[in-house]
This record gives C-alpha cells, structure tokens and sequence, in this order.
C-alpha cells in the first residue's frame, strides 16, 4: 500500500524507504506531513516528512504508535499502545514526546492538534466502553 500526494492534477506516491505500507494522516501549511509506516520486518513506525526527509518520530516504550495529526509548529498527536494492548494519547511538542490520558481514562487517542495547542481526542473509562470526546491544551 501507498500514500499519494494530488499535486498539479498528479499523484504523487509517498513511500518510506524499504516499507511496505505507508498511510500519510496530516499535512501543515508547510507542506510537513505526518505518516505510518510498516517495515520489512512488520514494525509500525511513525514519521514526520518534511517533502525531503523522513524522520522516525514514534512514541517512546509503545509496541506501536501512530501519529496521527500535525499544527504548523510540526507538534504532532498520537494514539499508541502499551505491551498489553492498550491505547493511549500522545503529544509531540517542540521535538519532545509526552504520553498522557484523561483522568479515570483506560484507554485514549488523540486524534486531532491545531496551532493554538490544543489536542482532541476520544477515551473511555472502562474496557470496551463507551467513548466520550476531549479537548486538551499542552503548553
């Protein structure tokens, strides 16, 4: 599988080197985008493309982060998940990655980030529960 870029009328594929799969989830103002990724090996990956480079941004210590959405200062959000399966929020700010969850939550994901530091995502209180929406500011 491949990510493709419209450009001019054209698409334009988007392929980390040497993966086998490659989604791309933002794109800022700049043109920076956030992918995942999949490996020779079957790893997940997270990247960020700046349409030159790729850099390898994944959530410290999770089995599997996605990054997810991208804000023109290339602060990044993320679900990932822990060695039992669990998925949680993440926020890439300033190069510097911070994990968190809403309080009382078991699981998170934070699926959205604008330019005025804020984070939206889902969780749930209970395995398998029902999902309700947060707003989150990070400074």
């Amino acid at each position: 599988m491949h990510g493709f870029l419209l450009s001019g009328g054209k698409y334009r594929t988007i392929d980390v080197p040497g993966s086998t799969f490659t989604d791309i989830t933002d794109i800022n103002n700049a043109g920076h985008m956030v992918l995942y990724w999949v490996d020779q090996h079957g790893t997940n990956n997270s990247s960020i493309y700046d349409g030159k480079s790729y850099k390898t941004i994944n959530v410290p210590g999770a089995q599997i982060s996605y990054a997810l959405a991208l804000n023109n200062a290339d602060d990044v959000s993320y679900v990932w998940y822990d060695a039992t399966g669990d998925d949680h929020s993440a926020v890439r700010h300033k190069g510097i990655i911070f994990k968190f969850d809403p309080p009382k939550a078991v699981g998170s994901f934070a699926w959205g980030i604008n330019d005025e530091n804020e984070i939206v995502g889902g969780y749930a209180l209970t395995n398998n529960g029902d999902v309700s929406g947060y707003v989150a500011t990070y400074k």
